[in-house]
């Protein structure tokens, strides 16, 4: 328990260095979800309206180019929103008791390292990670070679192909045909150095503390289909869009054209999720 509370005051201060409004946000959305994680065993009828309150402020968020409303958008809001739906209906389908310990069910949604690169933790992963956390010397040294990979992966590779990407974008008059066609490619690689970058990061640095999370990649451009790749690429985020969307709405089970009406909405979900612009 010690090493959850220090987790939890260190993610919170530093989390505070961004904003003190960011911070009051993130303890709010984590006290009223504890506490309607406690009422649902009994009031069944909250967990609609704890859904609603928990995706509301990101929905504006995702929504202002088409409001112009201008909304408080907390660094991570995009993960720690999707970890509370996951346990608030989680608990609701009685997975799972209800965590009555503030601190481990803070930890869970602030715990630094996965607040702003994911990945996206089921409430039992995480409460499973934390009871058989022990730091050893492999992890210690798999987990810093890992996050320095990361770092590499981040500003060695995806920063400077930003630059090259940038210089061309700039400058479409003098860069088209072949270069425009490199830069659409060198921007794949961009992506993926960048994300998957960070999650190295992550995912080092939990190893190191003696944690266990979850994998968010697998070599997604060497996938053979279309489908293959999106099991690979981001696969906590799909995972949360399956259990939570796409198996909620009926999946494949009623018919290909429900199947296909129940791929559209997951797909639209996630794209809302990134962003109004990447809805179409």
């Amino acid at each position: 328990m010690i090493f959850q509370i220090l987790v939890l005051l260190i993610s919170l201060a530093v989390y505070a260095g961004y904003g003190l409004s960011g911070l009051c946000y993130l303890v709010a959305a984590t006290l009223i979800a504890w506490a309607l994680g406690l009422l649902l065993r009994r009031s069944k009828w909250l967990l609609v309206p704890g859904i609603i309150l928990a995706s509301l402020p990101l929905l504006l968020i995702r929504l202002e180019p088409l409001t112009g409303m201008s909304v408080l958008a907390p660094l991570g809001v995009s993960y720690f929103t999707l970890q509370i739906i996951s346990y608030l209906v989680d608990v609701y389908k009685e997975k799972y008791e209800p965590e009555r310990n503030l601190v481990s069910f803070g930890v869970y949604v602030t715990y630094l390292p996965h607040l702003f690169f994911g990945p996206i933790e089921s409430f039992d992963d995480m409460k499973s990670a934390l009871s058989k956390r022990r730091i050893t010397w492999d992890g210690l040294s798999s987990g810093a070679v890992r996050a320095v990979w990361g770092l590499f992966k981040k500003y060695a590779i995806a920063a400077r192909a930003g630059v090259v990407i940038a210089t061309i974008a700039a400058d479409t008059d003098t860069y088209s045909g072949a270069y425009a066609l490199f830069a659409m490619l060198l921007y794949s690689v961009e992506l993926y150095a960048d994300f998957s970058g960070g999650m190295d990061i992550v995912l080092g640095i939990s190893e190191m503390l003696g944690l266990k999370l979850s994998e968010n990649f697998e070599r997604p451009y060497f996938s053979e289909t279309v489908q293959e790749f999106w099991r690979r690429w981001h696969m906590t985020l799909g995972e949360w869009l399956r259990k939570y969307v796409y198996i909620p709405l009926g999946g494949n089970r009623k018919g290909k054209v429900r199947k296909v009406l129940n791929l559209v909405v997951t797909f639209l979900v996630s794209g809302l999720w990134h962003g109004i612009n990447y809805l179409l």
